[in-house]
Formats: structure tokens, sequence, C-alpha cells
């Protein structure tokens, strides 16, 4: 038995001696040991005491030594969680590791014993106690959570750190979870916090996946009008457009939810109305960046309406059009930010999964009649510019099967396929790579319509495709063409329109591979010895 605590007894004692010293520490008689010179709490002691009891439950026959502290304890962490009270980051840090050790096998039932410690230690300032309780939570079922725990572990997500933020998240993955979040005592933090400059951008983004994650929970969010209060700044707007933009388009395979619902949601809370009227009294010219989210996220709501009868979808396009042209009498920095503006319309345009809106809308139509011109010949413009017209052509020509959109952009010109092709053939021998790159993805979007697939597979294009020496030899560019010729093949109406001798050629290129490489034969000539 250790009768002294101090660290030289301590390095020798066994599992049970360091219980007994824990203990003695907590007692009504506390022996909490002091420095000798100042009679100051010893905590890098204390310290060394949860450190060393870590160490057995870890060692080989930590399950016994685990077993041990629970007996020594009278089967309760409550001795342990009193050091998290002790202001001192060394003990609260030894504290945390050995509560993870600890309670590392233990059931939710288990856990929720402890549950009076668990919320004070949602509240508690370290990072690193709020972390370790949201990571015993996770044990929990929805049914096993009470609205108390609920709160406060609200409260210590959305005003701890990152990684508690992250953490408190990887919680909230179904839709029980959600609704077990979103009790009243819940809905009254979440609103008090949204109107909190440092902890609003965190509520909008609860509540986003909450809304993305259960219909009925984007209800309950619209009747409590989360997204109203904001102010009207321009960083507010930012989180908040982006945010909607996530809920309609996911960003990824990951994220759960119907964005279908979403939209219901942001449309009943006026979220939709509030992008669309504000984006309105935008100028292009003078606030770019500002202008750029909304209009990203107008644009991704059109391409989740799709063909639906949709009152804000005609208002939404009408923002793009004015965003497309470019201000009258604007000086250099002006037209500066309306090509970035423009660029972004452009390629939040070619994300629309259908040109019926777009085709209907008179005034969008003679915006991209006029922003289009450089792919009838002529200037060009910057290379960023250009890029961004081959991507649109390059999403939109699967779209166009009946080529009028095609007509549009050509001012309807007598052959718009071979007008536009002829423009791709010329932006392949661009200066700028990604323009080169931006041209071979659009004929890959030509070649997959009838209209495309007729103007590339005349002689003159199957000549330009099949030459290996026409691309400027990026691994980019060969895959890129070998698409196109694999599209072409696959033709039925290039097929019957292709001799013999072409169809042999398109086999022979295809048997090749993208990567092939025609070399010359060397023959060297010289006197014979």
């Amino acid at each position: 038995m250790v009768n002294a605590l101090d660290r030289a007894s301590l390095q020798s004692a066994s599992t049970g001696d360091l219980i007994a010293a824990v203990t003695r520490l907590l007692s009504p008689n506390n022996e909490f040991p002091t420095q000798a010179e100042t009679g100051q709490p010893e905590c890098a002691l204390v310290a060394f005491i949860l450190e060393s009891l870590t160490f057995h439950v870890k060692s080989p026959t930590g399950a016994t030594a685990r077993a041990e502290i629970l007996q020594g304890l009278n089967g309760s962490l409550d001795p342990i969680f009193m050091f998290l009270a002790i202001p001192d980051e060394e003990v609260v840090e030894a504290t945390v590791r050995l509560l993870e050790q600890i309670t590392l096998p233990f059931p939710a039932a288990t856990i929720l014993e402890a549950h009076d410690n668990l919320v004070a230690g949602l509240g508690h300032p370290e990072s690193a106690v709020r972390n370790l309780v949201l990571s015993l939570l996770k044990k929990l079922e929805p049914s096993q959570w009470t609205q108390e725990l609920a709160v406060a572990a609200l409260k210590g997500a959305l005003t701890g750190s990152l990684r508690v933020f992250e953490q408190f998240k990887s919680l909230l993955n179904s839709e029980t979870m959600i609704h077990v979040l979103l009790q009243p005592p819940c809905l009254e933090v979440l609103l008090q916090l949204a109107h909190d400059p440092l902890d609003r951008f965190r509520v909008l983004e609860i509540v986003g996946l909450a809304a993305r994650l259960s219909a009925a929970a984007a209800q309950q969010l619209h009747l409590a009008k989360f997204f109203l209060p904001l102010d009207d700044g321009d960083l507010e707007y930012a989180v908040l457009t982006e945010l909607s933009t996530s809920l309609i388009l996911p960003t990824s395979t990951a994220d759960a939810g119907t964005p279908t619902e979403a939209r219901i949601f942001l449309v009943q809370a006026g979220v939709v109305a509030a992008i669309t009227e504000r984006t309105e009294s935008i100028h292009p010219e003078s606030r770019a960046r500002h202008l750029i989210p909304s209009l990203t996220f107008l644009l991704a709501y059109v391409a989740a309406v799709g063909t639906e009868n949709d009152a804000y979808v005609p208002r939404i396009l009408d923002v793009a059009a004015t965003a497309l042209l470019p201000p009258d009498n604007a000086d250099l920095v002006q037209r500066d930010a309306h090509e970035i503006v423009a660029l972004a319309t452009l390629r939040g345009l070619s994300a629309l999964p259908t040109l019926a809106p777009v085709l209907a809308h008179a005034r969008l139509v003679q915006a991209l009649a006029k922003v289009t011109a450089p792919l009838r010949g002529g200037n060009h413009g910057s290379a960023a510019w250009f890029v961004g017209l081959l991507q649109l052509l390059c999403a939109w020509a699967p779209l166009d099967r009946d080529a009028q959109f095609v007509r549009v952009i050509t001012a309807n010109a007598a052959d718009p396929a071979a007008v536009l092709v002829a423009a791709t053939v010329q932006a392949t021998t661009h200066i700028d790579e990604n323009v080169r790159s931006a041209a071979y993805a659009a004929q890959c979007g030509i070649a997959q319509v009838p209209w495309g697939q007729t103007e590339l597979g005349k002689p003159e294009r199957v000549n330009y495709l099949l030459d290996r020496t026409a691309d400027d030899g990026s691994p980019a560019a060969k895959r890129a063409r070998y698409t196109v010729v694999e599209l072409l093949a696959a033709s039925e109406m290039v097929k019957q329109d292709a001799d013999v001798a072409t169809q042999n050629r398109f086999g022979e290129y295809l048997r090749e591979g993208p990567f092939y490489v025609v070399r010359d034969a060397a023959v060297a000539l010289g006197d014979a010895a």
C-alpha cells in the first residue's frame, strides 16, 4: 500500500494502490498534494496518478485493471469525472485519456449511469472534454437521449471548437436523430444562437443538415423561421447561399437526405424569394463577389426544379441574362468584374439538365446569342472566357437534339453544325492548354447528337480526327480525341454514311488505343565498307 502521495512511491504502485490514492484525493478529508515551497496544489502529481492508471488499463492485463478500478470506485465513474473540475489543463487531459480507456467497452446503459456528468462535460471549457462526451454519446440509440442531454450536446457543439462541431454533426445521421434534437428546448437554443454573430453560421449548417435529412424537420424549421432573422449582411448571405446550394445539390454521395424536400423547405421559408430579390437589386459591375454566390444558388435551384412549372424560374433566368450582358459604358475594372460574373453564370447554366426553360426565356436567349459570338469566329477575348463558352457547349450539346440552341449561338447560320465544329477544331490549336482541352471536351458533347455526328462524320472531319499528329501530344488531348472517335464509330448514322475503307480506319484507330504513336523508320545510307 502506498502511504505517501509522491512520485517516487507511485512509480511502482499497483492498480489497487493507485485507486487508493485517487480515493484519498477526493475523500472529504482529502490529501490533495501541495508543493512544499509554495503550498500550491501539486497538479502535475495528480496528472501522474491518472496517467499511471491509464497505463495499467492499456496494458495486456487491461481488462483486469479496468475491473479493479470500477470495483475500487464502487462501480461509479463519478470520482474520475470530478477531476475534470480541477482548473488545470494537464489534469484535465490526463482525466480525458483515462476515461477514454475505461469507457471504451461500455454499453450505452452503463454510459447513461453517468448522465449528470455527461451533461456537465458538454459544457466544459476544454474541447477535449466535450469531444470525449460526444464520442460516448455515439453509443446511444435515439430513444436513450434525454432532452437535457440533447440541449447540452447542441450548446456544447455550437459554441465549441471545430473538432467538437464536426464530432456533433456525425451524430446527426438519421431522421430519428434529427427529431431528437429538434424538440422545443433545442429549437429554443437554435433560435437564440442564430442571433449570435459567432454562432449563427453553425446554426445554419445544422438547420440545413436537418432540412435535408427530414421533410418533417424541414417543415418544423420553416415554422420556427430560422433563416429570416439573419441580418442583411454580405457574409451572412454568402453563407446562406452556400448552404442552400448544398441542400438542393448535395456536394457528395456521402450527403444524405432528399434535395426535393429541401427545395420545398427553401421556398416555404422564404429563402428563394429573399435571395432572388437581393440578386435582382445587385449591379454586376460593382458587386461581383457578392453576386456570384447568389447566382450559383439560384441557377442550382433552376437545375433542381428541372421542367416543373415554378414561378421563380423566369425571374432567376432574367437575373442570369443581366449577369451575362456587359454593363453600358463600363470602365476596364467594371468589365473585368463582369467577365468574372458572366463566367460564373455560364458555369451555372451549363449545369442545367434541360434547355427547355432557357429556350423559353427570350431575354436569356438574346444574351446568349451575344456572349457566344467568339464561337462564330473573330476575337475570342481571354482564354478563360473562351474556355467557359466551350464548357457550355460541351454540357449543352448532348441536350440539344433538335439543334435549337445551336441555331441561337450561330445566329441562324446556313450550316450551324459546321460553324460550331469549325470553331472547336480551331480551338484545338489555341496557345492555351485549357482552351485546347475544353475544345476536345466540346467535340465529345457534339458527337453525342445526330447533327453533331453528321458534321463530324464528314470525310474532312474524319481525316482530322484520325490524324495522330493533329493534336498537341498531351495525354488529355489524346484521350479526348479517342473518345470522340469512339462515339462516332458507335453511331449508326456514321456507319451508314462511311465507306468500307473509313470503317476500317476507325477500327484500326480504336485497336491502337488513345496513346499510339506513329513512328517513322529511319534508314541510314552510306558507303559500304
